[in-house]
């Protein structure tokens, strides 16, 4: 998560925004390609290691790809009018969340 969410914020001060913003953080935010196990195996690197890291980033990515929509539809939710606090963000955040996953 600290990947995406760094090179988010770096693009963002360097004057990205909208869809660019967005594909930035995206491909930030993917899980390493299946080829870098090819790669290993070619320059006789750690194979099993390689397959590990592959597995576990796809399984954290389908979990974490969704929480930059949610924290957005969250302050979308919180503000409406006026400046949201600290608790209603988070308020926002999980009704967010729970209504993507029903």
């Amino acid at each position: 998560m600290a990947v995406p969410l760094t090179a988010g914020a770096t693009a963002h001060a360097l004057g990205a925004e909208g869809a660019l913003l967005a594909s930035i953080v995206l491909i930030c935010a993917v899980p390493t390609a299946p080829s870098s196990y090819v790669l290993a195996s070619r320059m006789g690197g750690d194979t099993r290691l390689m397959a590990s890291i592959t597995g576990v980033q796809t399984l954290l990515a389908i979990v974490t790809l969704p929480i930059p929509r949610d924290v957005k539809r969250a302050g979308t939710i919180a503000q409406g009018s006026k400046t949201a606090t600290g608790t209603e963000l988070a308020h926002a955040f999980i009704a967010a969340s729970t209504e993507r996953s029903s």
